[in-house]
C-alpha cells in the first residue's frame, strides 16, 4: 500500500501488484502504462516512448534489436536474481560455520571421561 499518486490523502490507499494498480480512495486503476500516463498527462504511444527511453531501450526499431534489448535486461535481472540468492546462500553458510565454531568451542568435553555432545560431534 503507498500514497495515491493521483490525490491528496492522509493515508495509503493505493495498492500495488504485480500486474496493476488501484486506488481505493479515488477507484483508479490500471497497469504500468494506464500509471505513467495518468501521472504525465500522455498517450499510450509516447508512454511505451518514454519506458523504452528511461531503460535505454530503442523504441524506433521494433526489429531485431528490440527482442536484444530486451533479452539484455532479462539477462541482467536474471543475473542479479542469481548474485542475490549466491549472497544469501553465503550469508547461510557463513552463519553456520560460526554456530559450528561456537559448538567447538562451547561444548568440547574437558576430559576423556566426559559424554561428548552431539553437536560438539557435528
Amino acid at each position: 500500500m503507498v500514497s495515491c499518486l493521483f490525490h491528496d490523502e492522509r493515508t495509503q490507499s493505493m495498492k500495488l501488484y504485480k500486474d496493476h494498480f488501484y486506488c481505493f480512495g479515488c477507484c483508479k486503476y490500471g497497469d504500468v502504462i494506464d500509471m505513467v500516463g495518468k501521472l504525465f498527462g500522455i498517450s499510450p504511444k509516447e508512454v511505451a516512448e518514454k519506458i523504452a527511453n528511461d531503460f535505454g531501450i530503442s523504441y524506433e526499431n521494433q526489429s531485431k534489436n528490440n527482442v536484444d534489448g530486451k533479452r539484455g535486461i532479462v539477462n541482467r535481472i536474471k543475473k542479479e536474481h542469481e548474485k542475490e540468492k549466491e549472497n544469501h546462500i553465503f550469508r547461510v553458510l557463513c552463519s553456520y560455520f560460526k554456530l559450528l565454531q561456537d559448538w567447538k568451542r562451547e561444548l568440547a568435553p574437558s576430559s576423556t571421561d566426559d559424554e561428548v555432545n552431539p553437536l560438539f560431534v557435528e
